[in-house]
């Protein structure tokens, strides 16, 4: 194969292992702020899981929309462009923290947009959200 292909390569182990979405280009890219992370990522969205008490746990998808999307992007350096929400993700398991969450915009979190409060939900792992953000493009730090 050409350059990158090898055993071994940043490319070849995303193939082996698909959790390291961020260097598969068919898969929607990953991201951990230590708050907020995407992970078991496919080629439609990743799952979103925010920590709370030391324990990550799943967002409920109950109007969850673009602008959650963006927030969630933004927050991982990621542009808000593009963003996209999937409803309904399966498979999740643990903790469900978030619920109704309704962001404005400009919140740095989606932990910062308001919702029904930790934990407080009336949701299954059958409406886990997931969220696919636009690769590349990542935004500098803020100053």
């Amino acid at each position: 194969g050409g350059p990158g292909i090898e055993p071994g390569s940043v490319w070849f182990q995303s193939q082996m292992n698909p959790s390291l979405s961020s260097f598969n280009p068919a898969l929607c890219p990953d991201g951990d702020n230590g708050m907020v992370r995407l992970a078991g990522c496919t080629h439609r969205s990743c799952k979103l899981e925010v920590l709370h008490e030391k324990h990550w746990g799943s967002v409920c998808d109950d109007g969850f929309g673009g602008e959650n999307a963006r927030v969630v992007c933004q927050s991982l350096g990621y542009s808000g462009h593009r963003a996209a929400a999937l409803r309904q993700l399966t498979g999740g398991n643990g903790r469900i923290w978030l619920d109704d969450v309704k962001c404005k915009g400009n919140e740095d979190s989606i932990t910062l947009c308001k919702h029904n409060g930790w934990g407080a939900h009336d949701c299954t792992h059958q409406k886990d959200v997931g969220v696919c953000c636009q690769r590349g493009g990542r935004r500098k730090e803020r100053k």
